[in-house]
């Protein structure tokens, strides 16, 4: 079985399914809304093993509600993204990352610009 680079649909469903399972709003929130990317960067030779980055963009509204605690959530999304992805043994090494995407709202930059 293979990781489909150009579908990261199935990998952000299953991890969504198991965050809600577990009580988790916050990430179920980041994986809800997310467009995720997976993007392969390197490999060792013809039969692998794969390198590749997953890239979560969510809205900026979701992203500067749990921008305090973005590196914990995004942790515990790339700790249980590791469990799945130990049933592609030609995955080396995975890098996370959870970004925004979109132009902040007028009235959220003009208060940041006003704490200056």
């Amino acid at each position: 079985m293979e990781l489909d680079f150009n579908n990261p649909n199935p990998l952000i469903a299953t991890l969504a399914r198991l965050f809600a399972a577990e009580g988790c709003p916050k990430e179920v929130a980041i994986l809800a809304h997310t467009e995720a990317e997976i993007i392969q960067n390197g490999y060792s030779s013809s039969d692998g093993p794969y390198y590749f980055n997953l890239i979560l963009q969510i809205p900026y509204r979701i992203f500067s509600q749990l921008e305090p605690e973005l590196d914990t959530l995004q942790g515990s999304i790339e700790k249980k993204a590791e469990l799945i992805l130990r049933a592609y043994p030609k995955l080396e090494s995975a890098k996370f990352s959870v970004r925004h995407f979109g132009k902040m709202p007028k009235s959220l930059a003009l208060k940041a610009f006003q704490r200056l």
